[in-house]
């Protein structure tokens, strides 16, 4: 996609929306639940080696302090991995830039009662959408229909193991409610849940040979469907809004001459930006990405990428705004979905999700967009969402 002239280093606030929106990549935040999993892991090794001091006294009496330094040493060193480890990673990785939220009803009933509903620059609620404006709609979206379809489909042995999971333990807090003769949990309920459940779990007459030893076919199978599951979730939520959006909360993004129109029909004045940040997101470039030289032949010479689809722009804009009070303040139902703030309702940013359109299309409004920008003086930045290195 071709970059707009005239942009430059966003400033600012500006710059902390850029890194909040650039920042948020999916690797980092993994990285970020993987330091809260890892407290939680220690908070429970602590747990285990107060048990286990208490367990040996009990069964040894006093002779059983024999391992309590050792079991010290293993508590205070899990707890200082709980209380003082990645803190700072969590908090900078999880809410970058204090992080930012959508405009709700709470949000605009705390507004100051000195704001007063501004009619905007159109002077109505809900601008029609421009000659050119990008509109979310199903047509020329079948690639991404069919291959929500098709990943959902595959991934149904994936989805019927979670459920069968589910109903079985629901079903074992249930009995342990109602019965009295159900006294312990039993974490291997799935397996006695059902003939599927006991079909599932202990049926061994279909195996497969793998490197480490032997799997049924069924684990097998519901092993290799959890992907296109997961790919097939996310397709899914980039293709139901195309299917449910109608009328003025189909906009996306339209240029005019005094401004910008977004999501809901809101009727931004260049007066009333303070910049635009074009965010491209760059972390996966093709559906088939062919690694480089593999650590021993051990890592496939490529990777699927299912989510990628062709032909899409992969881009979001952010609209900064000078006030974002005011323009909260006259902003209906709908056009308060596309409206992002910070916690104390002083700064935020109207976010235009073109990441499913056509790229082509995506550079004709970006490049009107950047002329209005240019005519008014309102800066343009490129911001790349990438997969940090470290």
């Amino acid at each position: 996609m071709t970059i707009p002239p005239g942009t430059r280093r966003p400033v600012g606030y500006a710059a902390r929306i850029a890194s909040y929106l650039t920042r948020r990549a999916g690797s980092q935040r993994a990285e970020a639940w993987a330091m809260v999993a890892l407290k939680v892991l220690a908070l429970a090794l602590a747990v285990v080696c107060v048990v286990v001091v208490v367990v040996a006294v009990q069964e040894s009496g006093w002779r059983g302090l024999v391992v309590a330094p050792f079991a010290l040493v293993g508590m205070l060193l899990a707890l200082g991995i709980t209380v003082l480890a990645g803190n700072e990673l969590v908090r900078d990785r999880l809410r970058p830039g204090r992080g930012y939220h959508r405009l709700g009803a709470r949000d605009v009933a705390a507004l100051p009662a000195t704001v007063e509903p501004d009619p905007g620059p159109a002077g109505d609620d809900v601008a029609e959408p421009p000659e050119g404006a990008l509109i979310s709609s199903p047509r020329g979206q079948a690639t991404l229909f069919t291959r929500a379809a098709v990943c959902l489909v595959l991934g149904l042995p994936a989805a019927a193991f979670v459920v069968l999971s589910l109903l079985a333990y629901v079903h074992q807090v249930w009995a342990g409610w109602s019965s009295p003769d159900v006294d312990a949990w039993a974490w291997d309920a799935p397996q006695h849940f059902g003939e599927l459940g006991r079909w599932f779990f202990t049926d061994e007459s279909l195996v497969v040979p793998v490197k480490q030893g032997e799997v049924t076919v069924q684990v097998l199978v519901v092993l290799l469907s959890a992907v296109p599951l997961g790919a097939g979730i996310i397709l899914a939520q980039q293709a139901v809004p195309a299917l449910l959006r109608r009328g003025a909360a189909a906009i996306d993004l339209g240029v005019v001459q005094t401004g910008a129109v977004t999501r809901g029909g809101l009727a931004l004045g260049w007066d009333e930006i303070s910049a635009a940040l074009v965010v491209r997101d760059q972390r996966v470039t093709a559906d088939v990405e062919r690694r480089g030289t593999t650590a021993g032949g051990r890592l496939p010479p490529f990777v699927l990428r299912p989510t990628f689809v062709r032909g899409q722009s992969r881009t979001r804009v952010a609209l900064v705004l000078r006030d974002v009070r005011d323009v909260a303040a006259r902003a209906t139902g709908p056009q308060r979905r596309g409206l992002l703030v910070d916690d104390d309702v002083t700064h935020g940013y109207a976010l235009c999700d073109l990441w499913v359109h056509p790229a082509d299309r995506v550079t004709e409004t970006l490049a009107a967009l950047a002329a209005g920008a240019r005519r008014a003086r309102v800066p343009v930045s490129i911001v790349d969402r990438e997969i940090a290195e470290s």
